[in-house]
């Protein structure tokens, strides 16, 4: 696996983590413990019923409804940092050309 591969990787937990902790409020902790065991802990879901004390249809649709909020964060999430990125380059370039660029003085700056 390459560094890139790493990176993109850690990235993807991250951001799963990220959302995760996000959306624990809209849901009861026995959601989220359903979610959990199925999901990232991957138990098969008649071991997650059985020992949470669940139907198997209630651990197929919390499955649905958390893993629906998952993704509708990490579309918000990507979202905001790719309107915060382009803010930041916009600002980094425009005092690149202002300072860097020669529109100072003389060009004083370079």
């Amino acid at each position: 696996m390459n560094l890139d591969d790493l990176f993109e990787n850690e990235w993807r937990r991250t951001l799963l983590a990220t959302a995760l902790d996000r959306i624990k409020v809209k849901f009861g902790l026995k959601q989220f413990q359903i979610f959990d065991l199925l999901v990232v802990k991957e138990w098969p879901a008649a071991d997650v019923a059985h020992s949470l004390g669940v139907s198997l249809a209630n651990v197929y649709v919390t499955k649905h409804r958390v893993s629906a909020a998952v993704k509708k964060e990490i579309k918000r999430l990507e979202k905001t940092i790719r309107r915060r990125s382009s803010t930041g380059a916009a600002m980094i370039q425009s005092f690149y050309i202002h300072f860097a660029g020669g529109s100072h003085a003389g060009g004083a700056w370079r």
